[in-house]
């Protein structure tokens, strides 16, 4: 058996935002950059990881879009 969702429940999922980050900081392996993209270049370098909140794969918000495959 896989730990991957389902295909319906995975299109609208962390794994497939627009937002998400690896982190090796983070204990699922994924943070969610959302603030991350809203902030300016500067502010994008004086953050540390730890800012960004964990994320699980199969988690999903309200700020979710699409990854652009190509």
């Amino acid at each position: 058996m896989t730990a991957s969702p389902p295909e319906p429940l995975k299109a609208l999922s962390c794994e497939t935002c627009y937002y998400v980050m690896p982190s090796y900081s983070s204990s699922t392996g994924l943070r969610c950059g959302l603030k991350y993209f809203q902030a300016s270049a500067f502010m994008r370098k004086l953050q540390r990881m730890e800012h960004y909140p964990e994320v699980k794969k199969i988690n999903a918000c309200e700020a979710w879009q699409n990854k652009q495959s190509d």
